[in-house]
Protein backbone atom coordinates (compact mmCIF):
# COMPACT_ATOMS: atom_id res chain seq x y z
CA UNK A 1 0.00 0.00 0.00
CA UNK A 2 2.85 2.35 0.73
CA UNK A 3 4.31 1.35 -2.58
CA UNK A 4 1.09 2.35 -4.33
CA UNK A 5 1.15 5.88 -2.80
CA UNK A 6 4.72 6.51 -3.93
CA UNK A 7 3.98 5.43 -7.49
CA UNK A 8 1.05 7.86 -7.66
CA UNK A 9 3.19 10.90 -6.78
CA UNK A 10 5.96 10.52 -9.36
CA UNK A 11 4.19 12.80 -11.84
CA UNK A 12 3.58 15.50 -9.22
CA UNK A 13 7.30 15.77 -8.44
CA UNK A 14 8.19 16.10 -12.12
CA UNK A 15 5.49 18.72 -12.70
CA UNK A 16 6.63 20.68 -9.64
CA UNK A 17 10.19 20.80 -11.00
CA UNK A 18 8.92 22.21 -14.34
CA UNK A 19 6.87 24.87 -12.53
CA UNK A 20 9.90 25.87 -10.46
CA UNK A 21 12.13 25.95 -13.56
CA UNK A 22 9.69 28.15 -15.51
CA UNK A 23 9.14 30.53 -12.58
CA UNK A 24 12.91 30.82 -12.04
CA UNK A 25 13.34 31.67 -15.75
CA UNK A 26 10.62 34.34 -15.57
CA UNK A 27 12.15 35.81 -12.41
CA UNK A 28 15.58 36.01 -14.08
CA UNK A 29 14.08 37.67 -17.17
CA UNK A 30 12.27 40.32 -15.09
CA UNK A 31 15.40 40.97 -13.00
CA UNK A 32 17.58 41.33 -16.10
CA UNK A 33 15.08 43.62 -17.84
CA UNK A 34 14.71 45.92 -14.84
CA UNK A 35 18.47 46.16 -14.25
CA UNK A 36 19.13 46.94 -17.93
CA UNK A 37 16.37 49.54 -17.89
CA UNK A 38 18.05 51.20 -14.92
CA UNK A 39 21.56 51.08 -16.39
CA UNK A 40 20.72 52.08 -19.97
CA UNK A 41 18.87 55.30 -19.28
CA UNK A 42 17.57 55.78 -22.80
CA UNK A 43 16.47 59.35 -23.48
CA UNK A 44 16.08 60.93 -26.88
CA UNK A 45 19.19 62.79 -27.99
CA UNK A 46 18.68 66.53 -27.92
CA UNK A 47 20.00 68.24 -31.01
CA UNK A 48 19.74 71.50 -32.89
CA UNK A 49 16.88 72.20 -35.18
CA UNK A 50 17.67 71.96 -38.89
CA UNK A 51 17.08 75.69 -39.37
CA UNK A 52 20.04 76.89 -37.26
CA UNK A 53 22.64 78.61 -39.44
CA UNK A 54 25.33 81.28 -39.17
CA UNK A 55 27.15 82.99 -42.04
CA UNK A 56 30.48 84.81 -42.01
CA UNK A 57 29.87 88.20 -43.59
CA UNK A 58 33.45 89.42 -43.20
CA UNK A 59 36.58 89.00 -41.14
CA UNK A 60 39.42 91.36 -40.37
CA UNK A 61 42.90 90.69 -39.03
CA UNK A 62 44.93 93.06 -36.90
CA UNK A 63 48.28 92.60 -35.18
CA UNK A 64 46.81 91.34 -31.92
CA UNK A 65 43.20 90.53 -32.80
CA UNK A 66 40.84 88.82 -35.19
CA UNK A 67 37.42 90.33 -35.83
CA UNK A 68 34.57 88.38 -37.41
CA UNK A 69 31.12 89.59 -38.44
CA UNK A 70 28.43 86.91 -38.29
CA UNK A 71 24.84 86.88 -39.48
CA UNK A 72 22.12 84.50 -38.33
CA UNK A 73 20.51 83.46 -41.60
CA UNK A 74 18.59 80.62 -39.97
CA UNK A 75 15.05 80.39 -38.64
CA UNK A 76 15.89 80.12 -34.92
CA UNK A 77 17.77 82.11 -32.28
CA UNK A 78 21.42 81.17 -31.79
CA UNK A 79 22.83 81.31 -28.25
CA UNK A 80 26.49 81.27 -29.23
CA UNK A 81 29.22 79.56 -31.19
CA UNK A 82 32.51 77.76 -30.82
CA UNK A 83 35.48 79.06 -32.79
CA UNK A 84 38.69 77.25 -33.73
CA UNK A 85 41.54 78.27 -36.03
CA UNK A 86 44.46 76.51 -37.67
CA UNK A 87 47.72 77.50 -39.32
CA UNK A 88 47.35 74.62 -41.78
CA UNK A 89 44.51 74.84 -44.34
CA UNK A 90 44.42 71.06 -44.82
CA UNK A 91 43.80 70.20 -41.16
CA UNK A 92 40.70 70.58 -39.02
CA UNK A 93 41.12 73.73 -36.87
CA UNK A 94 41.65 72.90 -33.19
CA UNK A 95 43.24 76.05 -31.70
CA UNK A 96 40.60 77.99 -29.72
CA UNK A 97 40.40 81.77 -29.73
CA UNK A 98 39.41 83.91 -26.72
CA UNK A 99 37.30 87.03 -26.76
CA UNK A 100 39.48 90.14 -26.72
CA UNK A 101 39.68 91.60 -23.24
CA UNK A 102 39.26 88.24 -21.54
CA UNK A 103 42.04 88.09 -18.96
CA UNK A 104 41.70 84.53 -17.75
CA UNK A 105 40.65 82.81 -20.98
CA UNK A 106 37.88 80.95 -19.17
CA UNK A 107 35.64 80.88 -22.24
CA UNK A 108 38.41 80.01 -24.64
CA UNK A 109 37.01 78.86 -27.96
CA UNK A 110 33.41 79.75 -27.24
CA UNK A 111 31.30 82.89 -27.37
CA UNK A 112 27.77 83.42 -26.05
CA UNK A 113 25.57 86.10 -27.57
CA UNK A 114 23.87 88.41 -25.09
CA UNK A 115 20.99 88.61 -25.95
CA UNK A 116 20.57 85.69 -28.34
CA UNK A 117 21.28 86.36 -32.00
CA UNK A 118 17.85 86.39 -33.61
CA UNK A 119 17.17 85.47 -37.25
CA UNK A 120 18.68 88.07 -39.63
CA UNK A 121 20.65 89.49 -36.70
CA UNK A 122 24.28 90.58 -37.19
CA UNK A 123 27.04 90.57 -34.57
CA UNK A 124 30.68 91.69 -34.64
CA UNK A 125 32.99 89.81 -32.29
CA UNK A 126 36.66 90.56 -31.67
CA UNK A 127 39.02 87.83 -30.53
CA UNK A 128 42.46 88.32 -29.01
CA UNK A 129 45.67 86.34 -29.11
CA UNK A 130 45.28 84.64 -25.70
CA UNK A 131 44.73 81.11 -27.10
CA UNK A 132 47.39 81.39 -29.82
CA UNK A 133 50.28 78.96 -29.14
CA UNK A 134 53.17 80.95 -30.64
CA UNK A 135 53.96 84.60 -31.28
CA UNK A 136 53.89 84.42 -35.09
CA UNK A 137 50.69 82.46 -35.79
CA UNK A 138 49.11 82.74 -39.24
CA UNK A 139 45.42 81.87 -39.37
CA UNK A 140 44.80 79.91 -42.58
CA UNK A 141 41.62 78.06 -41.63
CA UNK A 142 38.61 78.97 -39.46
CA UNK A 143 35.87 76.75 -38.05
CA UNK A 144 32.70 78.14 -36.46
CA UNK A 145 30.08 75.86 -34.93
CA UNK A 146 26.89 77.41 -33.50
CA UNK A 147 25.18 76.14 -30.36
CA UNK A 148 21.91 76.60 -28.54
CA UNK A 149 21.27 76.29 -24.80
CA UNK A 150 19.41 73.29 -23.42
CA UNK A 151 15.99 73.79 -21.86
CA UNK A 152 17.57 73.91 -18.41
CA UNK A 153 20.10 76.48 -19.66
CA UNK A 154 23.02 74.58 -18.15
CA UNK A 155 24.41 72.82 -21.24
CA UNK A 156 25.28 73.89 -24.76
CA UNK A 157 23.81 71.79 -27.56
CA UNK A 158 26.27 71.94 -30.44
CA UNK A 159 24.76 72.14 -33.93
CA UNK A 160 26.68 69.53 -35.89
CA UNK A 161 24.90 70.24 -39.18
CA UNK A 162 25.65 73.98 -39.19
CA UNK A 163 29.47 74.01 -39.09
CA UNK A 164 31.24 76.73 -41.10
CA UNK A 165 34.73 75.98 -42.45
CA UNK A 166 36.43 79.00 -44.04
CA UNK A 167 39.87 79.40 -45.61
CA UNK A 168 41.60 82.62 -44.52
CA UNK A 169 44.32 84.57 -46.35
CA UNK A 170 47.06 86.81 -44.92
CA UNK A 171 46.03 86.82 -41.28
CA UNK A 172 48.91 86.88 -38.79
CA UNK A 173 48.28 87.35 -35.08
CA UNK A 174 51.16 88.10 -32.72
Amino acid sequence: MVNKKIRGRKGVSEMLSYVLLISLGLFMAVALYSSLKLIANVKPVTSCEDGVSLTIIEYECAIDSFRVTLKNNGRFNVDGFMIRVSNNPDRVPITPLSVKGSLDGSNQGSYSFSPNLSPDGVSIIEFGNLGIPDSDFEILSLRIQPFIKSESGKANIVCENAVINQKINNCKIK
